[in-house]
């Protein structure tokens, strides 16, 4: 779906910090936040991957 997209590529794409990222991600479960700080967006559900790129998308 994604390939091997490393989260700090996706803060450096839209220039902001990987904190100002998460903290634009309040209405996913602390678990997902952890899960996105330390891991490619690969190992994350589908799901997970889709309301991440929402997020991101909305946030452009």
């Amino acid at each position: 779906m994604l390939g091997c997209i490393p989260i700090i590529d996706i803060c450096n794409a839209l220039e902001i910090t990987p904190t100002e990222l998460l903290s634009d991600f309040i209405v996913l479960p602390k678990n997902i936040l952890k899960e996105t700080l330390s891991t490619e967006l690969d190992k994350l559900s589908e799901r997970d991957c889709e309301i991440i790129l929402t997020m991101i998308k909305m946030m452009q």
